[in-house]
């Protein structure tokens, strides 16, 4: 049997016949546009990654219950503000797929998949995190300033705390201000302000 081609001009002329496809230009467009969400979104990763851990003087523990017996109180865990992953109130898996060569049945298409997690209730967001901020600072310059709580051995540890508080409390809030208010960052500042107010409290029980 003959290997070669008996008609290689029909052979030539049939795929010179074969039509040409090619992806509208709208597609790169889109692919484009995923690629930068995927890069926001892995920007947003690495600033949660960077937030510090806070974790209070286990002595301040010590000196709080010490002076609170009749409370049923418990250190709180150590909380690091990171996040294993970044979102912001939709999860976005994104996937994209094409075909570099359709058929005329099979037009050149882009596909996405969407999957959104259910988020905070949107009254959260509308919190406005500073309401109480004046009546806090006038208590801790109360407490800062007071002779007397300045001979409490927890005097120092507790303006410590305050300060590490709110540099915990700016970290959050700037992320949020840059990436959008993500459920996790609205429960991690719910958590920071409640440990705020507790500190603040326990400031006032010092005068």
């Amino acid at each position: 049997m003959n290997s070669k081609e008996q008609n290689p001009e029909v052979l030539k002329a049939a795929i010179r016949q074969l039509p040409a496809y090619r992806p509208p230009d709208t597609v790169w467009g889109d692919i484009e546009a995923a690629l930068g969400q995927m890069e926001q979104e892995q920007a947003l990763r690495e600033a949660l990654a960077q937030l510090p851990a806070y974790s209070p003087p286990e002595s301040l523990w010590e000196t709080i219950e010490a002076e609170l017996p009749d409370v049923n109180r418990k250190a709180p865990r150590l909380r690091a503000i990171s996040w294993a992953s970044a979102a912001a109130a939709a999860v976005v898996l994104l996937s994209i797929a094409w075909f570099l060569w359709p058929s005329p049945d099979n037009p050149f298409e882009v596909s996405y998949a969407y999957e959104t997690t259910t988020g905070p209730n949107p009254a959260l967001f509308e919190n406005d995190w500073d309401e109480d901020e004046p009546a806090l600072k006038k208590a801790v310059d109360q407490f800062s300033q007071d002779p007397v709580a300045r001979q409490d051995p927890a005097y120092q540890s507790l303006l410590v705390e305050w300060k590490e508080l709110n540099e915990a409390k700016a970290e959050v809030v700037e992320i949020m201000e840059r990436y959008g208010k993500d459920g996790r960052l609205i429960r991690q500042l719910s958590e920071i302000e409640r440990e705020r107010s507790a500190l603040a409290k326990q400031m006032v029980i010092q005068i």
